[in-house]
């Protein structure tokens, strides 16, 4: 039986190739942020989402989306709110029977991304957005791939 050996300069080849099959298995973090009222707190600041639609057990807020000094004016923001590197907010929201996914950057007091209007189930998973029928896969730092 035959065996081969690494030779010291291939290790460079191999480390590459090494780290990008690491990179494209990665998956981004996202965590679910729980509002209190019409604010969720993100990291050390807080968010205002608008006036509750029901005071005590809110299902949607009226907006504008305000955070420090960025107002986001979104339309009728609705859960699921995720947070993604601290900093990158994804924003589910709606006017009628149309839906939209808005991801913000609260740093820059910019909006990152925003989807189509759609129609049906929101999903958000560490790999991927399904927006009703449409699957936008997502990159390691949660910001969707291909899509502006």
């Amino acid at each position: 039986m035959k065996t081969m050996a690494c030779m010291p300069y291939q290790w460079p080849a191999f480390a590459a190739v090494l780290l990008a099959s690491m990179a494209a298995r990665a998956e981004c973090t996202l965590q679910t942020l729980t509002p209190h009222g019409s604010e969720v707190r993100v990291e050390a600041a807080v968010v205002q989402l608008g006036d509750a639609d029901n005071a005590a057990s809110p299902a949607a807020w009226q907006g504008p989306l305000v955070a420090g000094a960025c107002t986001f004016d979104l339309g009728i923001i609705e859960p699921p709110l995720l947070l993604a590197q601290g900093k990158l907010l994804y924003v589910p929201s709606y006017s009628g029977s149309r839906r939209t996914l808005t991801l913000v950057d609260l740093n820059t007091c910019s909006v990152r991304w925003k989807s189509m209007a759609f129609s049906g189930r929101l999903t958000i998973g560490p790999r991927a957005l399904q927006l009703g029928g449409k699957r936008i896969a997502l990159d390691a730092r949660c910001v969707p791939i291909g899509e502006k």
